[in-house]
């Protein structure tokens, strides 16, 4: 090519080349002397997706770490008090152990209903204000009401401070979106593996911190703040993870809502990620689509048409002509399609050529001009001073009127149902395995006592850190999120169905122990993975400008799920453990209402679009 100016327009881009040859060169690719061209040209287009589907972002190492902090603490923050509330409510609230069980579930509980309802508004000033403030302002909940809840001598007390830490804590939703902004289509599941990991780490070493620390115990009993509030020390802790992850947050979490970037914040963005600008995709976003483009991958803020270009190329048509050969560019350059192979990205180097043929038979003669043309389009897709600022301010009611025009979607709807059935299935579970264990071999039960259940969690939740640290991704990465969902959740129905038959075996303890051990953590490793599998159809199904509001909906929807699943773990499975009924109603019975559930996400997994796997930029 020598000095050709088009060499610092395409790289290596296969069908920018080609555009080259159509517009420079005159080259006619319907004609059969040029027939090989076309052959060449598949060749490098698999070439191409060969190597951008070797090419893998690095994952953002501070930002992945912070986060993984921010999930840890919050995990850590809601688990903590499940050991010793009972404890609580008889001895600081004075109520009868018969009465213990409602109130105790009434204030675990408490958290999930504020949730419900303080999500999507939580996520609304995400929006507005940034990403940051409102994360650091769920750490700050956490600090500061945890420790309100340890010192509580009244019943009131205790569902005030619960409930108001779940209406300021966003970080479950928000989380998932901060990693949709800084991650590409490449590292998004491994990052979501140190999500999944923060709170599933969390969830074990809450329960475990405050079985341990409360009610207090020596040498702790023997000081006068611990003796007056027996219950305060493993809040103190969780308090304290807190603030240092807040402390972490507000000096090296950058903002990632492009109103409220500094240079700063952007320029540790692209050197955590590729830089997703000279990509076509633009990694920040601030203002939500239109109504009517809110299906289409519309981006927040435009880029400035050059109608000047029309005269240059001296027809009617300039303007058109040059969006497609912008979009050429943009696509063979940058495309996250192309690297994933598959019918898709066949079908989209077809259509490729087809625009190449049409654009070459358009501009054939175009000579020097069209060469100008395709330089002013890079331009265009590339100089920082292209950019448009988005509008200033995101409205409630327009806020509100994109989320419903987005949750129309079939794919949203689908994905949210699905994320509220594994959200049910997982509460459910834990809290009917639990009820179900320490039953008397009697009464349909494994006769564990408390630290037997602690063995079989701990065990379950280094299997759950070792599946998520080495095969999630790779799975992910293999087989795509939605069948690695449908496949997880049909492993999960199965050992939901054998769960109850771990009774025949009850004549030998340690053969029970183990088989216990084994089954629990396959189902909590595999819905560890249903859960990043399902949060990652949620980001890809979100266009960025709609990441925050879709999250925060999905995390409100399945605060409602778990608000239900205490009723269905544990509630049921006493009403028909202690019946009379005849099998399969009788303790089987929970747990095969558990697989109806399943059956109904595997379907609702197994009828998405296959777009799904791919994010929407």
């Amino acid at each position: 090519m020598g000095n050709d100016p088009l060499d610092d327009v395409v790289g290596e881009g296969a069908v920018a080349l080609a555009v080259h040859k159509v517009v420079a060169e005159g080259v006619d690719l319907e004609s059969d002397s040029d027939s090989e061209l076309m052959v060449e040209l598949e060749l490098a287009e698999d070439e191409d997706a060969e190597e951008e589907e070797q090419k893998q972002t690095p994952i953002p190492k501070v930002k992945s770490a912070i986060l993984f902090c921010v999930t840890f603490t919050d995990g850590v923050a809601s688990s903590v008090v499940i050991p010793w509330v009972p404890f609580m409510v008889m001895q600081e609230f004075g109520f009868e152990e018969a009465d213990v069980g409602y109130v105790a579930g009434f204030i675990t509980s408490i958290l999930h209903v504020t949730a419900l309802f303080s999500m999507s508004i939580l996520s609304y000033f995400s929006d507005v204000y940034g990403r940051r403030p409102i994360m650091m302002l769920g750490l700050l909940a956490n600090l500061v009401f945890i420790i309100l809840f340890g010192i509580s001598k009244h019943l009131w007390q205790a569902l005030l401070f619960r409930g108001l830490n779940g209406a300021f804590n966003a970080n479950v939703g928000l989380v998932k979106t901060y990693i949709r902004e800084i991650t590409d289509g490449t590292n998004q599941a491994r990052v979501f593996t140190i999500r999944t990991c923060g709170y599933a780490l969390g969830f074990l070493v809450g329960p475990t911190m405050g079985g341990f620390l409360a009610p207090v115990r020596a040498p702790f009993d023997k000081m006068a703040l611990f003796a007056t509030f027996p219950f305060l020390l493993p809040c103190l802790i969780v308090a304290i993870f807190n603030g240092c992850t807040l402390i972490a947050a507000y000096f090296w979490l950058p903002e990632t809502l492009y109103r409220f970037q500094t240079k700063e914040d952007s320029h540790e963005l692209e050197l955590g990620t590729v830089n997703k600008n000279k990509r076509g995709w633009q990694p920040i976003q601030a203002s939500m689509a239109s109504a009517s483009d809110s299906t289409s991958s519309h981006s927040a803020y435009s880029r400035r048409s050059a109608s000047s270009s029309s005269s240059s190329i001296g027809n009617g048509e300039g303007l058109s002509l040059e969006s497609e050969l912008v979009t050429l560019n943009k696509e063979s350059i940058g495309s996250d399609s192309i690297g994933k192979g598959g019918e898709e990205g066949k079908r989209r180097r077809r259509v490729k050529r087809e625009r190449v043929r049409r654009i070459g038979g358009e501009r054939k003669g175009a000579g020097e001009d069209g060469v100008a043309l395709l330089n002013q389009s890079d331009n265009q897709s590339a100089s920082p001073s292209e950019v448009v600022p988005p509008p200033a301010l995101i409205t409630p009611m327009s806020y509100v009127t994109n989320l419903f025009t987005v949750m129309k979607r079939k794919e949203v709807l689908q994905a949210m149902t699905c994320y509220m059935c594994v959200g049910f299935n997982q509460l459910s579970y834990y809290e009917m395995f639990a009820v179900w264990a320490i039953r008397s071999h009697e009464n349909g039960g494994l006769a564990f006592e408390s630290h037997h259940l602690g063995i079989v969690q701990a065990v379950g939740g280094v299997s759950m850190l070792l599946t998520n640290i080495f095969l999630f991704h790779r799975m992910e990465r293999r087989f795509g999120s939605q069948a690695v969902l449908i496949a997880s959740s049909g492993l999960m129905a199965l050992l939901f169905f054998i769960s109850p038959y771990l009774t025949l075996f009850n004549s030998n303890f340690t053969v029970v122990m183990v088989m216990a051990c084994v089954q629990y953590s396959l189902v909590y490793s595999i819905l560890t993975v249903a859960f990043a599998c399902v949060s990652l159809l949620i980001n890809n199904v979100s266009t960025p400008e709609t990441a925050a509001s879709v999250n925060g909906a999905s995390a409100s929807s399945v605060s409602f799920s778990r608000l239900l699943a205490p009723i269905a773990g544990g509630s049921l499975l006493a009403f028909f453990a202690n019946s009379s009924f005849p099998f399969p109603f009788d303790y089987h019975f929970p747990f095969l209402l558990l697989v109806v559930t399943v059956g109904a996400q595997v379907l609702l997994a197994w009828f998405m679009p296959a777009s799904v796997n791919e994010r929407l930029s």
